[in-house]
């Protein structure tokens, strides 16, 4: 799970990466940094269940009433219960088993997820600081070519002026 979720992490980097480099380029600003992401490790550990524990509150247990029995019926009688023991007991711990493993993906798929949003976040907030730092700029350049544009037209008035006193 940690290597495949790890080539996801990877590819996400990647596009979060490129997305951040275009940005800079695009508004002709410094690559904004970038943080590595975190591993994904497995949280949850299953345990395995060696017995089941008696809900009864008889004082016999099982076995006990089989001593008065005739030993051939003993000896069905112990293997049926032992091997409905043995089956109650592997599907309690298979659905251990079952349950911390999709517990543990269900947590890595969702800080994954999390990690994944915040990181496209950060990249969108850097991307509009980008993208008003560069409007800011260009409504700058825009005011100085404004104010150049006015002083040269004139300018070029005065010399229309002059030009048709001197005709």
């Amino acid at each position: 799970m940690e290597r495949i979720l790890g080539s996801h992490v990877q590819r996400a980097e990647a596009l979060v990466g490129r997305v951040r480099e275009t940005a800079a380029a695009l508004f002709e600003i410094p690559s904004i940094p970038f943080d590595a992401s975190e591993t994904f490790v497995i949280a949850r550990e299953p345990y395995w269940v060696t017995q089941k524990w008696s809900e009864t509150l008889n004082p016999f247990t099982e076995g006990a009433l089989d001593k008065l029995l005739p030993a051939s019926v003993r000896a069905v009688r112990l293997k049926r219960r032992l091997a409905e023991q043995v089956d109650e007991l592997v599907q309690r711990n298979v659905e251990n088993l079952r349950w911390a493993t999709l517990q543990n993906l269900d947590a890595a798929f969702r800080r994954f997820e999390a990690w994944f949003d915040d990181r496209l976040a950060e990249t969108i907030e850097a991307t509009r600081g980008a993208i008003d730092t560069a409007l800011l700029k260009r409504r700058e350049h825009a005011d100085r070519v404004r104010d150049d544009l006015a002083r040269l037209q004139q300018g070029a008035e005065l010399l229309t002026n002059i030009r048709a006193k001197l005709s």
